[in-house]
């Protein structure tokens, strides 16, 4: 620290403490009547010649939240220190009281370069008035931070003086200077906006956009703060900016616009839409749609009729966003567009609206004669996820062409509960094409997830099984095998041994579907007693998948390898075999994998197997050999594999010398 600034400091701060500035605390809403310990605590922390200069940091970072003017003699050497500079400020920049700015002053005249422009920063965010011309000082310096620091500085504390002295270095200012005092002088402006001053803000808004040297960014946002300022009695600026040719103004106006919710701003935007050129009046429209002003409505509904496809688009998409429930009809007459890009806006712009006015025009696209206007209506009840469509559609099942038919069952399943899940159970007779039935089917599956079925489902479907003919049937064992218990597994199994010719095959995919693995003993029993040999070859296979399944315990799978054994021949069903069996973590798959070793067709696939279980026992006991049969069975996979990772893992878990 310098001397002078020293001797300086050292007057400043013993006249603060003559007027009591620093014995007694500045009325604010954290100070107290009685000094707080923990200030001094800290205070002391910052003053040690043994403190560190983290625990200094941390010091100011606390006193942020807890200092007072009594901490300035603490603070104070800190300003002008490069390393703690901008903790001090840190602390100082909320602490309440004229004489903190007094500090902040007199050490402006003895930082430089990173210090100084912070100081400058903390001055304009305090807003000192008094530092104005201190401050003005600094907007030639030789420094571009400390210029830059200053002029925003100065935009921050925006009194008069302080916008006139930024005004005085605009005209003698390069480019990039200008940039700065441009921005700092629309902080400036938008202070005196906030603060209700908008004449004041005017006239810099207005200097900017007038002066032939303004930056192009700068002279665009003074153009949106002067359509601002002016507000919502004086809209011509903003109505000549839309109609001017410059489409950064035009921008600028809509930006402008859509910061000022005033119905007089959304009157100006509608009436200008007509007469702007096409690319423009998309760029309107949009902005119409986000101020939500029942008011807008008119134009856009007057721009659908555009000859130009994309104010077309723009226009039917904006009435979706603009939320009157009255661009319902005109919506609906859109939904069968010849155009699919419009037709789709229409559909997703009629889902957007709320609305009941919009529920009664979906309906009546429903209610149509024209099948297409019906699939319309579907389309816009799935994107809108309209339950109140369900009696609708409900009756669309019965009365319609298939088409239809299949469209609305399909939705049923997507919006329906408990109530339609019943409904479609009982309407299933009815029902006999192909695509109907697979519709039924899977939005009974959809339904019964969502509603959480139970037995008392399954105890309706294995009811319909006695009424419904073998159409119908498939449909009710899938929904069977979702369900699972006892009972339907029983009645699936008897259809697959015994039942009749029509419905094994159906009650065997039933089986192969099923969702729980209650169904293994029932396909284990396919497997040893089905006279059919595709039965008992499908059969084996889902049972071997389920061996593989990790859901399964260990031992269940075990038992599960243990009873498939017996039944593996061909190449096909060994592999899934040993697929299971590689998953299990017991030496008694040596016994199980020997088998397949030898045979070229399986050689690779019962190498990699009990490679795997290997690795697996080896991991859970690290300080143990493998049991010999496991060790003479590996040795035999290393000369018999040809793949080569698969070698070196098996070398990996032998001992050493194998």
């Amino acid at each position: 620290m310098h001397l002078r600034f020293a001797t300086l400091l050292g007057t400043l701060l013993g006249a603060l403490l003559t007027a009591g500035c620093l014995s007694r605390p500045v009325p604010a809403p954290r100070t107290h009547n009685e000094p707080n310990p923990r200030e001094a605590e800290l205070c002391a922390r910052i003053l040690s010649a043994d403190t560190d200069v983290t625990t200094k940091a941390d010091a100011c970072r606390e006193l942020a939240r807890i200092g007072t003017p009594r901490c300035l003699p603490a603070l104070a050497p800190l300003l002008t220190n490069a390393g703690l500079s901008h903790m001090a400020l840190y602390a100082l920049e909320p602490m309440p009281g004229p004489e903190v700015d007094e500090l902040l002053r007199a050490s402006l005249a003895h930082a430089q370069g990173r210090v100084l422009a912070g100081l400058l920063t903390t001055l304009g965010v305090r807003r000192d008035p008094a530092a104005v011309p201190q401050i003005a000082t600094r907007l030639t310096h030789a420094d571009a931070a400390v210029r830059r620091a200053a002029a925003l500085a100065l935009g921050e504390i925006a009194t008069a003086d302080a916008v006139q002295a930024l005004w005085n270095a605009w005209d003698g200012a390069s480019s990039d200077q200008r940039q700065v005092l441009g921005e700092a002088l629309l902080r400036a402006a938008d202070r005196l906006r906030a603060a209700g001053r908008d004449r004041d803000a005017l006239r810099i808004y207005d200097g900017l956009r007038a002066s032939g040297l303004a930056p192009d960014p700068i002279r665009t946002a003074a153009l949106q703060g002067a359509i601002l300022g002016r507000g919502p009695r004086d809209l011509r600026l903003l109505r000549e900016t839309l109609q001017a040719g410059d489409l950064t103004g035009f921008h600028a106006a809509l930006q402008a616009a859509y910061r000022e919710s005033h119905p007089a701003v959304t009157r100006v935007l509608a009436g200008e839409v007509a007469l702007l050129p096409p690319e423009r009046q998309t760029l309107l429209l949009s902005a119409l749609a986000e101020r939500h002003d029942p008011s807008a409505l008119p134009a856009i509904l007057q721009a659908t009729n555009h000859p130009d496809p994309a104010v077309q688009m723009a226009a039917v998409r904006a009435l979706g966003r603009l939320g009157d429930s009255r661009a319902a009809d005109a919506l609906a007459a859109w939904v069968l567009h010849p155009d699919p890009d419009l037709r789709e806006a229409a559909r997703a712009s009629l889902a957007f609206l709320p609305g009941k006015r919009v529920e009664h025009a979906i309906f009546g696209l429903l209610d149509d004669e024209d099948p297409n206007l019906k699939l319309a209506g579907m389309d816009v009840v799935r994107r809108r996820h309209l339950a109140a469509a369900l009696p609708r559609l409900q009756r669309l099942v019965r009365t319609q062409p298939s088409e239809v038919r299949v469209a609305a069952l399909r939705l049923i399943g997507g919006l329906g509960n408990r109530m339609q899940w019943n409904w479609l159970l009982s309407e299933l007779r009815r029902l006999e094409q192909p695509q109907e039935l697979e519709a039924a089917r899977q939005a009974l599956l959809d339904l019964t997830g969502k509603i959480g079925a139970g037995p008392t489902e399954t105890e309706a479907v294995l009811s319909a099984l006695v009424n419904t003919g073998p159409v119908q049937a498939p449909v009710l064992y899938s929904l069977l095998a979702r369900l699972g218990g006892d009972k339907a597994l029983r009645q699936t199994l008897n259809t697959a041994r015994s039942g009749p010719p029509e419905l094994r095959t159906t009650a065997l995919k039933a089986l192969l579907e099923w969702r729980r693995p209650e169904v293994v003993e029932a396909l284990l029993a396919l497997v040893d007693t089905s006279p059919d040999a595709a039965t008992r070859e499908s059969a084996l296979r889902r049972f071997l998948e389920w061996a593989a399944d990790p859901e399964l315990t260990a031992e269940q799978r075990l038992v599960m390898c243990r009873q498939a054994a017996r039944y593996v021949q061909d190449p096909a069903t060994a592999r899934l075999y040993l697929a299971a069996v590689g998953g299990l973590s017991t030496p008694e798959v040596v016994t199980m994998i020997k088998p397949f070793l030898e045979p070229e067709p399986t050689r690779e696939e019962a190498c990699a197997a009990l490679i795997t279980v290997a690795e697996r026992l080896h991991k859970q006991r690290p300080d143990q050999a493998l049991p010999e049969p496991m060790q003479l069975a590996l040795q035999r996979a290393v000369s018999l594999t040809r793949n080569e990772e698969l070698k070196r893992r098996a070398q990996s878990v032998l001992p050493s010398g194998n």
